[in-house]
Parts: structure tokens; sequence; C-alpha cells
């Protein structure tokens, strides 16, 4: 059973509201990407990632946020479908 529970509700009140109706929490880590392209072998390499908590599906305002400096220049194609560039410029 699962009981409606406001948008911002923090984890601490989803842990107690899941005690007292003897709920497990699922707790997972969504994790998102965006590279100089797909293929490694090819010199392509990761440049960002960052990742969210959910428990029960809710995010608990718990992130991880990272740029990675790819030690390659960006490849127009990557450039169009997430807009990063100068990404070397801010990994030092």
């Amino acid at each position: 059973m699962s009981l409606p529970l406001p948008a911002h509700t923090g984890h601490q009140a989803l842990k107690s509201r899941a005690t007292e109706i003897n709920e497990i929490l699922m707790r997972e880590i969504a994790l998102d990407t965006e590279s100089t392209g797909l293929n490694p072998t090819n010199g392509d390499r990761i440049v960002e990632f960052g990742c969210i908590e959910l428990v029960d599906n809710i995010t608990t305002g718990k992130t991880y946020h990272q740029y990675v400096n790819p030690e390659r220049p960006m490849p127009d194609e990557a450039r169009k479908i997430h807009g990063l560039t100068g990404i070397t410029g801010i990994c030092k």
C-alpha cells in the first residue's frame, strides 16, 4: 500500500512514513552521462556525469555532478547534442 506524499518530502520523512506503515524503501541512483561520442576505441570520452538519489521514486535532493576533461577537442556532432563547449577550460 502506498500513501501519497508531498512532492518535496525529505528523506527522513520518507523513512518515518515507511516505518509507520512497515514498507521497505527502494533506493535508486539515476545516472546521466555526456560524451564526445559513442566509440571509445576511436578516442571518445565521457565529458560530464551526474546523478540523483531517489527513494520510492521521489527525489531526496541528493545529487552529484562532475565535468571530466576529455583531453581532446569536442566534435561538432557531440556539441550539437549536449551543447557543451570549452570543457577542457573548466576541468583542472
